[in-house]
């Protein structure tokens, strides 16, 4: 009897052990039911976000395209909306964005307006839905700085209306750089700096350095290099940027002669002209950046020039420490009111100085059409031009010549050179070295490079694309031209 309530006991034991363990798993496959049932959700849900997002952003590209394309239509006398909200819509309807299969996989509108925090700005604010009621929605706002498409260039040069533009390259047979006049019948116009012209025709020969540029370069007419039958070639280097697909267009003709060198990895190709924008010099180019307003210094045909400045005739130079002592950090303007005035920047190799400021040359007359300004010099050594705000030098006409190892801007700080040609024909040189790290626009007869002259050694020139500087570029001293743009900053909400 005792034994047969022992089993009896254990038997009872055993099963309630047996519904207990049964229960254990019920509630854990319940839970794990669940878990995976909210996993599953969470993960269609966040798949929505990431497929809403990339919506979103597929909205701002988009309309990235359409304000590049047509930014003067977009934005009529480009104007930008103040608001209200998100400001307006560039879609008359939302837009559908659909896969490779051609099934719709959601759709976007994008809202445009003038960007609070980044002045000059476009707020883009684009919406991304997969559709369905129950579907998220995804915002994403990006802050657009537009701006004309010479800033994609390390040289732009040429007027496109005149297809006898040329960036040109030169060397002296007489001093190892220079002008090489066995070259030449009848010649006219040589001055004393070896800027020659014949006619309409401009020749620039080099061989004695090595030109390198570094990014795109576009030219309005001819490119040439062109070496000196007495002392050899000219040398210039075309590369591409890592990770880029630079060009080296031109629209008229490309020429190597005299078995002149070319070498690089971008071959020249013919292209459409590119169209320069309209500058605006009564702009105000200061910005936060810079340390006080802008400063005028008016030059007279008589009368003592501006403190600091010394007179030779028609040429005004100070030295560039003085230069840098009365205006650093600032915008200096400087208006002439006479014939053919040359303006001169003097370093020296015991006194490096580095300018920051940004100088503007104009000229005197109705809409700035009045030859005034023979051109702006500045001569190193030791001469570093870093502008505050981006914009080297904006120039209305004349000869702007960098000579002996002057440089501007620096990797990762570009700047901007801008010949306009407004108030006559524009030119520029580099002259005995130099590198420029930015963008080079001469909307003029010639862009021209030279690696010495006659009584320098010849030193390397070099050209290095860098946009680092176009968000610190003022607005307002452009109108129209083709545009580019920069995405300066993203935000999800």
């Amino acid at each position: 009897m005792g034994r047969i309530k022992r089993i009896k006991e254990e038997s009872g034991v055993a099963l309630i052990v047996a519904i207990g363990v049964i229960s254990v798993m019920i509630i854990i496959g319940i839970m794990i039911t669940s878990l995976a049932m909210t996993s599953q959700k969470t993960v269609s849900h966040d798949k929505f976000q990431t497929i809403g997002q990339n919506i979103a952003e597929a909205g701002i590209d988009d309309a990235i395209a359409l304000t590049v394309g047509n930014y003067y239509s977009v934005y009529t006398n480009g104007v930008v909306p103040t608001g209200p909200g998100d400001g307006v819509k560039l879609f008359a309807t939302d837009q559908i964005l659909s896969d490779s299969q051609g099934n719709q996989v959601g759709s976007y509108q994008v809202w445009s307006k003038q960007d609070p925090e980044r002045p000059g700005n476009v707020l883009l604010t684009s919406i991304g839905t997969t559709g369905g009621a129950s579907s998220p929605t995804e915002t994403v706002r990006v802050s657009i700085k537009y701006n004309p498409s010479i800033f994609d260039y390390t040289f732009f040069v040429g007027d496109p209306a005149n297809p006898n533009s040329e960036m040109e390259f030169w060397r002296d047979s007489d001093h190892g750089c220079g002008w090489d006049d066995s070259d030449w019948n009848n010649h006219s116009g040589e001055d004393h700096d070896g800027y020659h012209e014949d006619g309409d025709h401009h020749e620039w020969h080099d061989d004695c350095g090595t030109t390198t540029i570094v990014g795109k370069t576009h030219v309005n007419g001819k490119l040439e290099v062109e070496g000196d039958e007495e002392h050899g070639n000219g040398h210039i280097v075309l590369l591409s940027r890592a990770g880029h697909t630079d060009t080296v267009t031109y629209t008229s003709s490309y020429d190597v002669h005299r078995g002149s060198i070319f070498s690089g990895n971008i071959t020249p190709t013919r292209s459409a002209p590119v169209d320069f924008p309209v500058v605006n010099f009564s702009a105000d180019l200061t910005t936060a950046n810079n340390s006080g307003a802008a400063i005028t210094l008016t030059f007279n045909s008589s009368g003592s020039p501006p403190a600091g400045w010394t007179r030779n005739d028609s040429t005004f130079s100070i030295t560039a420490q003085e230069f840098v002592n009365r205006y650093n950090g600032r915008v200096v303007r400087i208006m002439n009111n006479y014939s053919n005035a040359r303006f001169q920047i003097n370093g020296s190799s015991s006194s490096p100085q580095t300018i920051t400021s940004t100088i503007q040359v104009l000229a005197v007359g109705s809409g700035l059409s009045t030859r005034t300004v023979n051109g702006l010099r500045i001569y190193g050594p030791g001469i570093s031009m870093q502008p505050a705000n981006g914009l080297a030098i904006l120039s209305a006409q004349g000869d702007v010549r960098l000579k002996y190892g002057v440089v501007v801007g620096s990797q990762g700080n570009g700047a901007l050179i801008y010949c306009s040609g407004t108030g006559g024909d524009s030119k520029f040189q580099i002259i005995d070295g130099g590198t420029v790290y930015g963008t080079i626009a001469v909307k003029g007869q010639a862009g021209q490079l030279k690696t010495g002259d006659d009584s320098h050694v010849a030193q390397d020139t070099t050209l290095i694309y860098d946009d680092n500087y176009v968000s610190k570029l003022p607005t307002g001293w452009w109108n129209y031209g083709s545009m580019t743009s920069f995405k300066e900053n993203y935000a999800r909400d």
